[in-house]
Formats: C-alpha cells, sequence, structure tokens
C-alpha cells in the first residue's frame, strides 16, 4: 500500500514538478533557500491532516525546490522548504483498495473543490478538468486545475486524487511559482513519446497520458517539457522530454 501510495504522489507531480534530484552543487537558485523549519513543516501538515505521528527528513534539493518529507502511519507529504506550502500529500488509509467505480466525474470534482476549499487552497482564475486513471488493481479520479499558455500548463495548478469507491480525497498536489509564457514546442508529441519511451526501456508500451508543461531546473531556468506517462501492462515509468532541445529524463517507475 505504502509503495503504491508513493508512486501515486509521484504520478500526480508530473502535473506540477520534478521530483528528479539535482545536484546541490548546481548554480544558485533562490528557490533552493531553506526558510521553514522542520516544527514549521510538521505543524502544518499536521494542521491538515490531523496526524500527530508525523517523522520529517530532509530538507532534499530537487531540481526547481528543495523540500522536507514527512511520514505518518497514514499519512505522507512533501513540504517546499521555501515557501512552507504542502506540494504533495498523501492519505493512505483513505487510497482505493479495489478497482469499482461508485461515484461519477461530478461528484468527484464536488469532493475535490470541497477539500480544496476547507484547506483555503485557492483555484481562482483556474480551469478544472478530470479524468478516470486506470491503475490496474485500483482506480483514480484525478481532478485537476491549472492555466494554459500557448498550449502549455504554466506552473500555477491543483490536483486532487479522489477514491472512485468512497468518494474520499486521498492525494493533493499544490504548486504556484513566477513565470514567463513559453514558446511554441520545436518538437511534437509523437516524436516526444518516441524519444521517451527509448528513454525507459519502454518502446511498444502504451502512453496512458501526456502534457506540456512549464517546469524548471536546478539554476532556475524555465524549461518547456512533456510530461509523458507509459504502461506496458505490467510496468509503468513516468518520462520528461524537453520540448526544444529533445533531452529525455525519466523521473520515476512503478
Amino acid at each position: 500500500m505504502r509503495k503504491l501510495a508513493r508512486w501515486l504522489a509521484v504520478a500526480a507531480t508530473l502535473v506540477v514538478a520534478s521530483l528528479a534530484i539535482a545536484s546541490a552543487a548546481a548554480a544558485p537558485n533562490p528557490r533552493l533557500e531553506v526558510r521553514i523549519s522542520t516544527s514549521l513543516a510538521v505543524t502544518t501538515v499536521e494542521q491538515m491532516t490531523g496526524s500527530r505521528d508525523l517523522k520529517v527528513t530532509g530538507p532534499f534539493t530537487a531540481v526547481d525546490h528543495r523540500f522536507y518529507t514527512l511520514d505518518g502511519k497514514q499519512v505522507h507529504a512533501n513540504v517546499d522548504a521555501f515557501t512552507g506550502q504542502v506540494r504533495t500529500l498523501v492519505l493512505l488509509d483513505k487510497v482505493p483498495t479495489g478497482a469499482s467505480v461508485r461515484i461519477s466525474m461530478a461528484q468527484a470534482k464536488a469532493a475535490a473543490a470541497r477539500f480544496l476549499r476547507d484547506q483555503r487552497i485557492g483555484t481562482h482564475g483556474l480551469t478544472a478538468g478530470g479524468r478516470l486513471i486506470d491503475h490496474g488493481s485500483m482506480q483514480e479520479f484525478l481532478i485537476t486545475y491549472g492555466r494554459r499558455v500557448n498550449g502549455a500548463l504554466v506552473p500555477d495548478t491543483r490536483s486532487v486524487s479522489v477514491n472512485p469507491e468512497t468518494g474520499d480525497v486521498f492525494g493533493i498536489t499544490n504548486f504556484s511559482q513566477p513565470y514567463a509564457d513559453p514558446p511554441r514546442p520545436s518538437i511534437g508529441l509523437d516524436r516526444a513519446s518516441d524519444m521517451g519511451a527509448r528513454s525507459a526501456g519502454m518502446t511498444g508500451a502504451e502512453l496512458k497520458h501526456s502534457d506540456l508543461v512549464v517546469t524548471f531546473d536546478a539554476a532556475g531556468h524555465q524549461l518547456l517539457v512533456w510530461r509523458l506517462e507509459f504502461y506496458n501492462g505490467t510496468a509503468a515509468a513516468a518520462v520528461q522530454v524537453d520540448a526544444l532541445t529533445g533531452a529525455a529524463v525519466v523521473l520515476g517507475r512503478g
């Protein structure tokens, strides 16, 4: 269950930011500064979840930020060490245990909106969308909120994972960062998909999801990338392909 929940957290985070680890010696990036203490990170997640058994590790360095990881018996979360924002949250006791779907997309969207409202996470000016994701042994309603410029999802996004069996929210991602309007991609989806599949050793696998996303490298430089999810029937891989240069990075496997 915990392994599955961690994979879901990585997959959801593809909507907003890479969790690929970067070198601590990279060029200076203000967002790599640690301004939030471990105790404040713990308090923030405690207030969201009611959990009182959290253990914190970090801060760790990711591509465009630093973050703490917090784990409890029923909670896994990442907290931005610069802003204090809870970037990802998984409620392990709410994760689906079967593949049945007992609520509608409309009900899932209502549950997501209610959770964000209760946590005072704003969505003003963002467009809501949703999809039902088949993970094989379980299903997930992923409700997303974002805005696009020149077809690319820019870094002002939220996503909420809703249990299709119960209607409970079991995960969120939450990210916002200043950005410049991106250019049009010079590498299209078909070519990026081929590059991504080869880099992950998933040639011939089904492309389960794709998106054009603005993100940032370790130095804080803005990138335009394709985020791709592949599944070959037994294994999954998440890959990022630069939409201007074609450079490919495997972000996670499950």
